[in-house]
Parts: C-alpha cells; sequence; structure tokens
C-alpha cells in the first residue's frame, strides 16, 4: 500500500501543530511571555499582541497571572479595538515557536 508523501507530511505536521498547542495551554502566561520577549524583543511582542510593552513586561514578571480579554481590552493601546484574548495570545505563541 502506497502512502501519498503529502498525505504523510500533513499527518505529521497535524501531530506537530496538536502536540506544540497543547504544551502551550499547558504552559504559564508568564513563562509564554518570558520566553517571547526573549525570543522576538519585548516590543515586537507587544506590537504583534496589540498591547504596550508595561503590560507585556508585567506578564513577564509574573504581576499578572491570568490574561483576560477584559484586561486586554482595558490595558491595551487599541481599548476601543477588539481584544487580544488568551486564545489570541496562544496563536501568537504557536506562532512563534513555529518560528523558532
Amino acid at each position: 500500500m502506497n502512502v501519498d508523501p503529502a498525505d504523510r507530511r500533513e499527518e505529521v505536521f497535524n501531530k506537530i501543530v496538536s502536540e506544540v498547542h497543547r504544551q502551550v495551554l499547558a504552559t504559564s502566561p508568564t513563562e509564554m511571555a518570558c520566553v517571547l520577549c526573549d525570543v522576538v524583543s519585548t516590543e515586537l511582542f507587544a506590537y504583534v499582541i496589540g498591547q504596550t510593552e508595561r503590560i507585556v513586561r508585567r506578564w513577564a514578571r509574573g504581576n499578572i497571572n491570568v490574561i483576560t480579554e477584559e484586561s486586554t481590552r482595558r490595558n491595551g493601546p487599541l481599548a476601543r479595538a477588539p481584544a487580544a484574548s488568551l486564545e489570541h495570545f496562544s496563536t501568537i505563541s504557536l506562532q512563534a515557536v513555529a518560528v523558532i
């Protein structure tokens, strides 16, 4: 039985994405923020997720342990725009991990 190489690649890719997603969800926001600040810089990370550098640094220090949609809406520079949710934060984390 021949397996199409494209199907095999897609299967492997899906497994990798699922595993990375599982790990991201099991990681604290503090740890995610620290790693992303180290990898892409605080400034770039804040820009990508639509937050201020001050908020991102607070996440990285652990001063904010739970990132809620309400806090991102209230504190973000795009306060009148839709807030970056924890799901969005996780998506950005997955994209950053994929780049690394």
